[in-house]
């Protein structure tokens, strides 16, 4: 595995310790989506209810995959904690609250406005 760059203030626990609480996201995400398609395979459910539950798997797919793809850079030497959009270094206090934060808070109040 290649070497994790530090941000400043970053350090490698710190690191190790978001990628272990990202990695339990992924795992909780993939329990839902076993279970979700479970209930699919009820005969009891209305058609508009296994649309909703198709919905659900869809949406915690993506986010299993958006997570993964989030270990991912940090495992490829990427550095943790850079706002995508600005450059600048994420806040601690933001990473620490929100693990798979990509960018600053500022930027990410403009991309979901965006969005």
């Amino acid at each position: 595995m290649a070497e994790i760059t530090v941000m400043k203030g970053i350090s490698k626990e710190f690191i190790a310790e978001q990628k272990s609480r990202i990695q339990i996201l992924i795992d909780r995400k993939k329990d839902e989506i076993t279970l979700a398609e479970e209930n699919m395979k009820s005969s009891e459910l209305r058609d508009s209810d296994k649309i909703k539950i198709s919905k659900e798997i869809k949406r915690s797919t993506e986010r299993v995959n958006v997570l993964t793809t989030l270990l991912q850079t940090i495992d490829n030497n990427r550095k943790y904690g850079t706002c995508l959009d600005c450059a600048e270094q994420i806040p601690l206090a933001r990473l620490r609250s929100e693990p798979t934060a990509t960018r600053c808070t500022a930027c990410g109040t403009k991309h979901e406005k965006r969005n």
